[in-house]
């Protein structure tokens, strides 16, 4: 039997959620994924890595699909 995969992190990357103040999220310091997940998602790329990684993270919370509107 092979050894376990081993991996380390080289990169990490901060995403940022935009809203204007008079959103449901605006007056919020932060937020939680599950905060944003209903909302329209600008600039993802399909198939990306990060892209990826959100629609797996919506899958976890039981969301079906994320709502990109552009890229």
């Amino acid at each position: 039997m092979p050894p376990p995969l081993e991996y380390f992190p080289y990169h990490g990357e901060e995403l940022v959620v935009i809203v204007p103040k008079q959103h449901p999220l605006g007056r919020k310091s932060s937020a939680e994924f599950a905060d944003i997940v209903g909302y329209d998602f600008v600039g993802m790329n399909p198939g990306g890595g990060v892209n990826t990684q959100l629609v797996e993270a919506a899958a976890r919370l039981l969301v079906d699909h994320l709502r990109g509107v552009a890229q």
